[in-house]
């Protein structure tokens, strides 16, 4: 009953994402936060390497010559 039942009772605190049983939160909330983990590092490690790239090219136009 408590699993097919629409009432959800308990809710991940980082996705806000609900569950009929606790056990089931327990497993998801493991799972979510080492997403969130890995999804931190990979978005920290572009914007390093981002920062970082000496092959990116910015072009410096002075005001005499706007474009």
């Amino acid at each position: 009953m408590q699993t097919h039942s629409d009432i959800k009772k308990y809710r991940c605190a980082k996705c806000s994402k609900t569950f009929s049983r606790m056990s089931l939160l327990n497993k998801h909330t493991e799972n979510c936060l080492q997403q969130q983990q890995q999804q931190q590092h990979v978005t920290t490690s572009t914007n390093h390497s981002t920062a970082d790239d000496c092959t990116s090219t910015t072009t410096i136009v002075p005001a005499a010559f706007s474009l």
